[in-house]
């Protein structure tokens, strides 16, 4: 513990000393209890407080408060025994009357010891005293009350209502209740000190920190963050994604995800043919029939188009929650007819046929289409129309007027180690027919054609040529290489075909097997000039692949002559073809 500086050392033996008019005479000193030793000579006494100013000077009396400090100033301060202090109990507070201070009294130490008045410095003890020893604590004040009233004079009031503290208990015990103040009197209570939590941690226990940290997967904050994020994922993504509502908004989207979304109805949008395109109010949505959308409830005009080929308005209405179904029919129709009707021409739309001219075609779908025409002694030709919505197209057709004969140029090559180099002299038969030797220009009705080229024994596959007319077409023919192609035999004698019953052409590809054919056909030119196709039937024979076909005999009722030739491919791409047939009765 530090040393106590030496002014209030000095300070602290002048409070020690006793006046010298006041020390005891032998015959007044005061019987000491018997376990107190005598006290030492009395030191001089401490000089007196000095006067506050308005003592010194008048004026109005000091407040209680000052009087309260100068008394306690002005006190003398004696030593005690040599034996420890013992510090007295809480004196009485001493009471104000008028301006006129009364002096306090010492509460004696015990019941027994009597109380020693105050004795201002200067005046001579009388009797027998002891001398009063110097208590530690300071008096205690005591707040007056109704038991112990004290007169204040009125030009103390104001200052004594600032400075009296009023227990609760004491008001209590005057009869009032303790929450009762009487009327124009403060009351001050001790101010309650909030408790401070403890700054120190706790040390942790030994399992805790043997344990480790927990995961995060254990932790509630985790958790929580994990749910929240993987909810605003999923809000965001249903307010962004693309639904059937036409009039929606990111924001109504959003509304909508949690419940909170606008009236609508349910609009299911078809078409015949599907495929148009859908218009609400003006407004393209992107989409095509068939679709559902959602609209908001009343009247819409709905639109469904086709890219230059024309649209259909209608009107659309619904309330909330209804559901509307709309299914609009979007053909439109085929008139055709001949520039000359006194021809036979035939038509077929889209390759289906549908008979001789004039023909009227409905429920058309809306688009392009194609419409081929054919007769008698007529090249045929072809046509495009392009159908509108709900629009009918009418077609004449017009024959066209070609040359009725074409040119052929037959050609043969010679192929060997040093090269290829043309052929001359190569016997070239047309539909069976012997024509002349390679290079062989020849004149032809325009139509399909069997071209054979024979050289020293050696035949060159059959090649069929379609010859349009005033045209020119070219057929090259090899010789000197080594194909393991086989040829397209025709099984027996054709010619009295059309009086056999039954009529059955049969055909052979030796070395080829049947799995190798992709297709097979048998092309007969019909009396009334135009050729025709029937499919053949293709079969695994001993040698390779076998053909099959039944001749249509009933289409040569009183005809005597039928040309036709049969024609193979395989799957590799290679066709095959026999030389043009004549057959009779």
């Amino acid at each position: 513990m530090p040393e106590p500086p030496t002014e209030f050392l000095e300070r602290f033996a002048a409070s020690m000393r006793v006046a010298p008019g006041l020390e005891p005479t032998p015959q007044e000193e005061v019987a000491s209890p018997p376990q107190r030793a005598a006290a030492p000579p009395p030191a001089p006494a401490a000089p007196a407080a000095p006067r506050t100013p308005a003592a010194s000077k008048g004026g109005p009396p000091p407040l209680p408060s000052a009087r309260r400090a100068a008394a306690q100033v002005q006190r003398p301060v004696i030593p005690s025994v040599a034996e420890p202090i013992v510090p007295p109990t809480p004196v009485d507070p001493f009471h104000l009357g008028g301006n006129v201070a009364r002096r306090p009294e010492w509460i004696p130490d015990s019941p027994a010891e009597p109380s020693v008045p105050w004795t201002p410095p200067g005046i001579p003890v009388a009797g027998e005293q002891r001398p009063i020893e110097t208590p530690t604590t300071g008096p205690i004040l005591r707040a007056p009350s109704e038991t112990a009233p004290v007169p204040v004079a009125e030009s103390e009031m104001g200052s004594l209502m600032r400075e009296l503290p009023l227990a609760a208990p004491a008001v209590a015990a005057a009869g009032g209740a303790v929450d009762e103040v009487p009327e124009g009197m403060l009351v001050a209570q001790p101010a309650r000190a909030r408790p401070r939590p403890s700054r120190r941690g706790e040390w942790p226990e030994l399992d805790e920190l043997e344990q480790g940290p927990a995961p995060l997967w254990r932790r509630p904050w985790v958790i929580a963050v994990f749910v929240v994020m993987l909810g605003i994922g999923w809000i965001v993504g249903h307010s962004q994604a693309p639904d059937n509502d036409v009039h929606a908004t990111p924001m109504s989207r959003l509304l909508r995800t949690v419940g909170l979304g606008g009236a609508r109805f349910t609009a299911n949008i078809d078409s015949d043919p599907p495929g148009a395109w859908i218009a609400i109010d003006g407004r393209d949505l992107g989409r095509r029939t068939p679709s559902t959308l959602e609209l908001l409830p009343g009247e819409h005009a709905l639109t469904l188009s086709m890219p230059d080929l024309g649209e259909v308005k209608v009107d659309l209405k619904g309330k909330r929650g209804q559901k509307v179904k709309v299914n609009e029919a979007l053909h439109g129709s085929l008139d055709v007819v001949a520039s000359d009707p006194s021809l036979p021409v035939q038509m077929s739309l889209d390759g289906s046929p549908q008979g001789y001219l004039p023909v009227h075609v409905t429920k058309l779908p809306p688009g392009l289409h194609e419409l081929q025409f054919s007769g008698p002694k007529m090249q045929p030709w072809a046509q495009n129309v392009n159908v509108g919505i709900r629009k009918n197209m009418k077609v004449v057709s017009k024959p066209m007027l070609s040359p009725a004969t074409g040119v052929v140029q037959v050609l043969a090559q010679m192929n060997d180690e040093n090269g290829s180099a043309p052929l001359s002299g190569a016997s070239v038969y047309v539909d069976g027919d012997l024509r002349g030797t390679t290079p062989a220009t020849i004149e032809l009705p325009r139509g399909p054609h069997s071209l054979r080229v024979q050289f020293e024994g050696v035949t060159a596959p059959i090649q069929v040529l379609d010859l349009p007319g005033g045209n020119k077409r070219f057929a090259t023919f090899q010789f000197g290489l080594d194909s393991d192609l086989p040829p397209l035999k025709l099984d027996g004698s054709m010619a009295k075909l059309l009086s056999k019953s039954p009529a059955v052409i049969s055909a052979s590809l030796d070395g080829l097997d049947a799995d190798d054919l992709r297709e097979a056909w048998l092309h007969l030119l019909t009396p009334d000039g135009l050729w025709s196709r029937f499919p053949v039937t293709i079969s695994a024979g001993d040698h390779g692949a076998l053909l099959n076909v039944s001749f249509p005999v009933s289409e040569f009722n009183g005809e005597q002559k039928a040309i036709w030739y049969l024609s193979a491919a395989t799957k590799q791409g290679d066709d095959f073809f026999t030389e043009m047939q004549k057959s009779g009765r």
